[in-house]
């Protein structure tokens, strides 16, 4: 099996894959396997026994871990005592961290603070505490709308079905036990990242958290974006180089300090199970520090192995202990970065004599490597990256990890000298964040491809591999000409996905208590959103968490990246409300608009010119609409009804819009109120639609009798949030909907919900 301890991990990859899929599949590959086992053994072949004995044994282990992931909580339970099993993080006002049961499941505890006072209480807890709560239980959310993060799916993974509110918060909930030495690893590393809080220039501590300890929390929201965009994300992960630099410096120490070169890797083993802990134990980290403990013991006692074989014991040794990690992105990246390194990497770096070229292969063969996994994951890909990487690799790698350390070591030892340390990190680091922003903000170089299906991932997967194998080959560089070919296809074709095809769709966004509706006509002839949602903050600064959720930014803009939509031909904004157009800016800064429309008449409200200001920046030209507009683009017609000359600003001067999209008629209403349908009942115009937008999230001011009767609707659209502060929708509207026999979809039950036309399979479709 030297060197071919790949294929066993490919094995166990492949077996937690079919038991979600396929249980029958699973249980045919499993006899198949056992076959073939059977056969290997008494043809002493180790390579397909050991393949099946490991595929076999995977499975097992996740059906047996997929079976016993469930609950035995009732959902009426209120009273609980555990243990805090993470590091609690204060947020604002919110309080969270995990909660071990005595009985063994785990809760997700999240708390709101009422009082500043609550701060000192919260703050004094520790991993590892005893605490004894009573609260509610409530089911995590699932996913709102169509590529939106799936949550309790996420906890699921985790063993966690249940999030936990208390009742309140008070200094008596938990109290200091005996602890575990597991328990101290943790306090240790939350010790240290308090230090690094109240000691370190507030500019570096983020960054400094992430690379000493592996905590991210604290990094500014616009910093990690900017990282995220451009390429970088994984610098701010502890990953091998993070962990082949502390193994190195140790054992340089140890062998300055007087120990044996055999002492020192004996110590050494002792003391590197310690620092997956010390550093959150992500995929990569774990990852690392396995393959570090497999060379230090090869070290040790002079063995010999196969990289390969290091990396492909850790994936299955990761696998059998949880094998939901296959789906974790940091697993899949750290694996198959490693992987290809370890494959490619030293037959291709032989080509080149420079360190500079062999630094540029490694970092091509790295981006490659990941850009589909980060394609579907992100939706984009900045060119930018790749030259960024070159420059911030060795700059994380090799200068600010090491002075971070340094400057924290010597903040014990000598105060003096770790502030100076740490103020001689600032400087440069504060220089390279705002290089990273500026680059951020204008979106130099981001290129947006929507999320690839699985077939497109894996042809990627299979065109690189090709391209790496005639890459190693030294017939010169025309051999890659036929992978480049492929690839620059396959990308084409992830661009153009939209314009081919033959589909369109309506969708209404879950924007909470708000409106954003999508239209896209087959072939991407024309994008159009009426509204963007929005969300206006009435709490006190102390409260306010350091990611501000922006409806814009956080639900509508991923939406559009992840169908690959560039481009807005218009933006239609109905009226001034913020739950309306207080997306508007965020998109305005990130996604290219051709024109807002925006209705006639005199603008006085504070939102819309802040929106217009924010398109006059941007070049975007606003365009007045009212009754009688209308344009269409092939057999797709829109004609404006409202609003009308000499209207007041307000919920009836919204901009109403009646359409003929997929075969159906539409009404959109934006926050129409009762006398502006008074006034389009008398304007004589046809109100007739097949679909209606019910206007102001079903507030009884609207859809009354004689309107609803005149637009006789087959299905109604309602956007809502859930228990929303005012009631919507109404329940008068609801009973008069249904007296009409109208289908109603509403987003606070149902989700986004779409209608998809134009290919043969017209209908509608809701995310639960």
């Amino acid at each position: 099996m030297n060197g071919k301890w790949h294929l066993a991990a490919a094995a166990a990859v492949a077996a937690v894959l079919l038991v979600r899929f396929s249980v029958v599949a699973l249980w045919f590959a499993v006899l198949f396997a056992a076959i073939i086992l059977f056969a290997a053994v008494a043809s002493r072949r180790s390579v397909p026994a050991v393949c099946s004995a490991i595929f076999i044994l995977t499975s097992a282990v996740t059906v047996a871990t997929n079976h016993f992931n469930r609950t035995e909580l009732s959902p009426d339970a209120s009273h609980f005592r555990g243990t805090i099993a993470s590091l609690p993080v204060l947020d604002g006002n919110q309080w969270s961290f995990r909660l071990k049961l005595n009985r063994g499941e785990t809760l997700r505890v999240v708390a709101y603070l009422d009082h500043r006072a609550q701060i000192p209480i919260v703050s004094r807890f520790r991993y590892g505490m005893e605490c004894r709560l009573t609260g509610k239980l409530k089911k995590p959310e699932p996913p709102s709308n169509f590529y939106s993060f799936d949550y309790r799916k996420y906890l699921y993974r985790r063993h966690i079905h249940w999030i936990l509110t208390p009742q309140a918060v008070s200094p008596h909930m938990c109290r200091n036990t005996g602890y575990s030495l597991f328990d101290r690893l943790h306090q240790w590393r939350g010790a240290g990242i308090r230090f690094i809080d109240h000691h370190f220039p507030p500019s570096i501590q983020g960054i400094s958290e992430a690379l000493l300890f592996g905590w991210k929390q604290n990094i500014p929201p616009p910093i990690l974006t900017a990282y995220r965009n451009l390429g970088l994300i994984h610098l701010l992960a502890v990953s091998g180089l993070h962990v082949g630099m502390v193994i190195a410096a140790l054992f340089a120490l140890l062998l300055r300090l007087g120990l044996t070169k055999e002492r020192s890797l004996e110590l050494l083993l002792v003391l590197l199970p310690i620092y997956p802990f010390m550093t959150g134990a992500s995929p990569s980290v774990v990852r690392a520090c396995f393959m570090a403990m497999i060379i230090l013991i090869a070290m040790r006692f002079r063995l010999r192995f196969h990289a390969l074989d290091a990396i492909s014991w850790a994936a299955i040794a990761m696998l059998l202990f949880h094998p939901s990690h296959v789906y974790q992105t940091g697993f899949q990246l750290s694996f198959l970065i490693s992987f290809t390194l370890i494959v490619s990497a030293p037959a291709i770096m032989k080509r080149y004599e420079s360190r500079f070229a062999r630094m540029l292969a490694v970092s091509v063969i790295a981006q490659f490597a990941s850009l589909p996994i980060l394609l579907s994951q992100f939706y984009q890909i900045s060119l930018l990256s790749l030259p960024l990487n070159l420059v911030f690799i060795p700059f994380i790698t090799l200068f600010v990890m090491p002075l971070a350390c340094v400057s924290f070591f010597a903040y014990l030892l000598v105060p003096p000298l770790g502030e100076w340390l740490a103020n001689g990190l600032k400087f440069p680091l504060d220089a390279a964040h705002a290089l990273l922003r500026m680059l951020d903000s204008h979106g130099w170089g981001l290129l947006v491809f929507g999320k690839p299906s699985i077939v497109v991932v894996l042809l990627m997967y299979g065109v690189i591999a090709y391209g790496l194998l005639k890459w190693e080959d030294r017939g010169g560089t025309m051999r890659m000409a036929v992978p480049f070919v492929l690839f620059a296809a396959l990308g084409l074709y992830q661009w153009n996905a939209g314009v081919l095809s033959e589909t369109g769709t309506v969708t209404m966004l879950d924007v909470g208590q708000g409106d954003s509706f999508l239209i896209e006509l087959p072939h991407r002839r024309a994008v159009y959103l009426i509204d963007t949602g929005g969300t206006v903050s009435f709490e006190p600064q102390w409260k306010q968490q350091k990611k501000t959720f922006k409806v814009g930014r956080d639900v509508v803009l991923p939406e559009l990246k992840a169908r690959g939509i560039r481009r807005l031909d218009a933006l239609i904004l109905t009226h001034k409300d913020m739950d309306h157009l207080g997306g508007a800016k965020s998109l305005l800064k990130h996604m290219a608009i051709r024109q807002i429309m925006y209705g006639a008449g005199t603008v006085t409200a504070a939102a819309p010119k802040e929106v217009f200001r924010a398109a006059k920046a941007e070049n975007v030209p606003i365009v007045r609409v009212e009754g009688g507009d209308s344009w269409h683009v092939n057999q797709s017609l829109f004609f404006v009804l409202n609003p009308v000359a000499g209207e007041r600003e307000g919920n009836n001067r919204s901009i109403v819009i009646r359409a003929r999209i997929g075969g159906l008629w539409w009404l959109f209403t934006g926050d129409l109120e009762k006398e502006g349908e008074q006034a389009l009942l008398r304007s004589g115009q046809t109100l007739h639609a097949d679909v209606l937008k019910v206007a102001h999230h079903g507030s009884d001011t609207s859809t009354n009798e004689p309107f609803l009767k005149k637009v006789d609707p087959a299905v109604a659209w309602i956007s809502v949030g859930e228990h929303n502060r005012y009631g919507h929708p109404s329940a008068q509207v609801i009973h008069r909907l249904e007296s009409h026999g109208v289908l109603v979809f509403r987003t606070d039950q149902r989700g986004a919900v779409r209608y998809r036309f134009g290919a043969g399979d017209d209908g509608f479709g809701w995310m639960h």
